[in-house]
């Protein structure tokens, strides 16, 4: 178990990751947000600064290693080529969200499989816990042409990741149930990229994954303690 007062995080993988790290450093997304108008609607509330993800700076310290256009299959933006990077930070949690430029390049199960591979990789190489990012669909443009099925593709990767990861203790699928509800309206026109308000709901599935591999490291610290 960890028993660090500090512990280290590192975020990894392609442009979600890196417009993540833009949405937090920008103060203007700092405050009080709020989500829903009806009675049955839930309200979210940081009322300080995102940076850090909202962490105290004192227990958990993060890290970047965001890549657009990344791949984990190799090729020329293949991420793997940065996994030293991340390891030189030392981390002790690392949340990876990667997969989807690979899916018009390289078969489904090729890309579970390196996915899977690069998250025990991690393991092996002193990570506590990993949490892995479920692909989302893409609408509309960001569809590519040639691949038609693009979204059953998604589907078919995030299953298969799913029953990979139950026989992995220390290795979870993080599902972005905030980003499927509402689907195309929090995408922007590309199809691809999210909204403002998309990635606030990005924001908050991240941080929630981390939290949870926080408990398992700390079993007895509040997630309020955080």
């Amino acid at each position: 178990m960890c028993t660090r007062p500090n512990v280290k995080v590192s975020l990894v993988g392609h442009s979600f990751i890196r417009r993540l790290h833009d949405f937090i450093r920008n103060p203007c997304n700092d405050g009080w947000f709020e989500r829903g108008t009806g009675a049955n609607d839930s309200t979210d509330r940081f009322s300080g600064p995102l940076s850090n993800l909202f962490f105290n700076p004192d227990l958990v310290n993060t890290q970047i290693e965001s890549w657009g256009g990344s791949t984990i299959c190799w090729g020329q933006k293949c991420l793997k080529s940065r996994f030293p990077r991340v390891l030189a930070f030392g981390p002790d949690i690392i949340f990876m969200q990667i997969g989807a430029n690979d899916v018009s390049r390289s078969e489904p199960i090729i890309v579970a499989n390196e996915i899977a591979d690069a998250a025990r990789f991690f393991i092996r190489n002193g990570a506590q816990y990993v949490m892995v990012g479920q692909l989302l669909y893409r609408h509309n443009h960001g569809i590519p042409h040639n691949i038609p099925d693009f979204n059953a593709r998604i589907d078919f990767i995030n299953q298969t990741l799913h029953e990979i990861f139950t026989a992995e203790p220390k290795i979870e699928l993080q599902r972005h149930k905030g980003l499927w509800r509402q689907g195309e309206s929090l995408f922007l026109d590309d199809g691809v990229h999210l909204t403002p308000f998309g990635q606030f709901k990005y924001f908050r599935s991240v941080r929630g994954a981390i939290l949870r591999a926080l408990k398992y490291l700390n079993p007895l610290q509040s997630s309020r303690g955080w």
